[in-house]
């Protein structure tokens, strides 16, 4: 019941400081392109931490209230997988269950006036604007953390088991090498698909809806390969709180430094255009 109740507040905390800040970004965009490029920078920076920040809450109160009301029975996990996946691709948004490390955001403030829901409304759209907001939030972001979820919970069933929230003793080798050979067989299909399929084919968008779906499978397994190989080597003999504490500034600095702050903060929803377009998305040294 307590874990329960921990996932459901960290559940509704996120949600409700996503809509607000999701609701504030076009407003606080235009004030901040008035302001000098120091203030747009650490503005900028601040509502990529708060949206992170309630990201982090959001996906931890889903995670925990999946595991618990739903389980993690073999079919369940197939089902919630196979008709979360259905209904994106249906909707052509699988791109947005692609994160790290194959999609990189560099900081920009001009960011805060792109639309970054599901029907792309803005704010002189009125209700409409909400009513799209409230959607993006409560439907289609938790769709994407169906999918990593169901994904994440039949790989322990296989691979080496690794839970968010438990401190194990196993690093996951597995899914270090199959997510990390997964990102270079991705990157490089994507290449194949760019130049040489048809932008506007059936082919070459099927093609791409499989690369999709295969970078999909990578990012998750670089995660959980990750967060196993963090968990036994990352300061190992402070306890937990001050070793996550520590983590957090680590990479929090780290991606300040590097001016990325911004991935951990795109959680987009990204719709597929009419045209094939790149899946991979890491330009970090071209911009």
């Amino acid at each position: 019941m307590q874990r329960q109740l921990s996932g459901l507040i960290c559940y509704v905390a996120g949600l409700v400081v996503r809509i607000i800040l999701d609701m504030a970004k076009f407003p606080f965009g235009k004030f901040l392109r008035a302001r000098p490029d120091s203030c747009q920078v650490f503005g900028n920076w601040i509502f990529n931490a708060l949206y992170a920040l309630a990201g982090v809450s959001f996906w931890r109160g889903v995670w925990f209230l999946l595991r618990i009301d739903v389980g993690i029975e073999t079919y369940k996990l197939l089902f919630v997988l196979l008709g979360s996946l259905f209904v994106l691709v249906l909707n052509k948004v699988p791109n947005s269950l692609i994160s790290s490390p194959l999609a990189i955001s560099i900081d920009d403030h001009e960011q805060l006036g792109v639309s970054s829901s599901f029907f792309q409304k803005s704010q002189d759209s009125g209700c409409w604007f909400f009513l799209d907001v409230l959607f993006t939030n409560i439907v289609m972001r938790q769709l994407v953390v169906f999918c990593w979820w169901s994904l994440w919970s039949l790989e322990n069933k296989f691979f080496f088991y690794q839970n968010m929230g438990e401190q194990g003793a196993v690093i996951s080798y597995d899914s270090l090498l199959v997510g990390y050979v997964g990102v270079v067989i991705s990157t490089f299909l994507d290449k194949m698909i760019q130049k040489f399929c048809s932008h506007s084919s059936v082919t070459g968008k099927v093609f791409s809806t499989v690369v999709t779906l295969l970078a999909f499978f990578s990012c998750v397994n670089v995660w959980r390969g990750l967060w196993s190989f963090l968990n036994v080597f990352f300061l190992p003999n402070l306890d937990s709180d001050a070793n996550y504490l520590i983590g957090h500034l680590v990479g929090l600095l780290g991606l300040t430094g590097l001016l990325v702050t911004s991935t951990i903060a795109s959680d987009s929803i990204v719709v597929d255009s009419d045209k094939i377009g790149e899946v991979v998305s890491v330009r970090y040294w071209v911009r």
